[in-house]
C-alpha cells in the first residue's frame, strides 16, 4: 500500500478513551507484573498499540527531568546568582545540591555526647587517631 506524507500525518493518534480507569489501572499494573505488551492487550481487551499508548502516557519522567535540570544546572545557577535575592539564590542553589544549607545547632539548646572509656566519641568515631577518653561532653549553644 503506497501512502503519501499527508496521509502519515494525518493518521489518527490511536484512541483509548473507551478505557475505564480500572483498565488502564489493569494495563499499568500488568506491565509491572512484567507481562508483555501483547499479553497484557489480550487480557484488557485492546490493540497492543493502545497498551503502548497507555504505558507511554502515564510513563514516570522524574528521571528525565532531573537529568534535564542537571544539565541545566549551571545556567539555572548563574542566573540565580545574578537575578535574585541571596534567600533565593541559596535555597535554589540547595536543591541543585550546588551550595547545600549548614546544618545549625540548636540555639540555646543542650547537646549531649556519651561514651564509653577509652572509646571514641562523637563525630571523631572515624577521624581521630587517638580515642578520645570522656564519657560525656555538654555545650551550650
Amino acid at each position: 500500500m503506497d501512502h503519501t506524507a499527508s496521509e502519515t500525518l494525518t493518521k489518527p493518534i490511536p484512541d483509548f478513551s473507551r478505557l475505564s480507569m480500572a483498565d488502564e489501572a489493569l494495563i499499568l499494573k500488568l506491565h509491572d507484573d512484567g507481562r508483555p505488551q501483547t499479553s497484557i492487550a489480550d487480557m484488557v481487551g485492546c490493540s497492543q498499540s493502545t497498551v503502548s499508548l497507555v504505558l507511554r502516557t502515564f510513563a514516570d519522567t522524574r528521571l528525565e527531568a532531573k537529568r534535564v535540570l542537571a544539565n541545566g544546572a549551571r545556567k539555572l545557577a548563574e542566573r540565580v546568582v545574578n537575578d535574585s535575592d541571596v534567600d533565593q539564590a541559596l535555597e535554589v542553589l540547595d536543591r541543585l545540591d550546588v551550595a547545600p544549607k549548614r546544618q545549625q545547632s540548636a540555639s540555646g539548646g543542650v547537646n549531649i555526647l556519651i561514651g564509653m572509656p577509652g572509646q571514641a566519641i562523637g563525630p571523631d568515631i572515624t577521624l581521630s587517631p587517638v580515642p578520645r577518653t570522656e564519657i560525656a561532653e555538654f555545650s551550650t549553644g
